[in-house]
């Protein structure tokens, strides 16, 4: 006899191949509720919002995609530690490119768009968000921010927007 036929598993007793499907099989799932681990995240997030009418996460604030990603950047910078203000001031020297101690539009554009830093596009966030918080932050419209100008805004204390 060959030893090479195929195994034939022994169909359990409770299998009807010829049975309909019945709708009492499946109704354990509709009443066990499940947590979407998404929405658990997401839940999390200061400043996001579900909207169950539209079945979005929305962001409470127009801003607040910015700061969640600076403090991604920050969280690079800190690798893996909890961030302190000399990762900050880390993140601050190498976004500050003329060494002048403070960020110019262009720099500031640079962070936002730059592929070196948080490369976040125009349909992600719009240059007339950028720039509005730029000169938000701009107190003395001298044209450049600071580094303390820059965290106090990723950490929502300005006040300003």
């Amino acid at each position: 006899k060959d030893s090479r036929e195929p195994l034939q598993a022994p169909v359990p007793a409770w299998v009807d191949d010829e049975a309909k499907p019945n709708d009492e099989y499946f109704i354990h799932t509709s009443r066990t509720p499940v947590r979407d681990p998404l929405k658990v995240l997401m839940s999390t997030l200061e400043g996001v919002v579900y909207e169950s009418s539209t079945n979005k996460y929305v962001m409470g604030d127009r801003h607040e995609l910015l700061r969640v990603h600076m403090k991604v950047q920050v969280a690079k910078v800190a690798a893996g530690v909890p961030v302190r203000q000399d990762h900050w001031y880390t993140l601050f020297r190498a976004l500050d490119k003329d060494g002048s101690g403070k960020l110019n539009r262009n720099e500031f554009y640079e962070f936002v768009r730059g592929e070196e830093f948080m490369h976040m596009t125009i349909g992600d966030y719009p240059d007339e968000a950028v720039w509005e918080v730029f000169m938000a932050l701009d107190d003395d419209n001298g044209g450049q921010i600071s580094v303390d100008e820059l965290v106090a805004f990723a950490d929502g204390l300005d006040g300003i927007l």
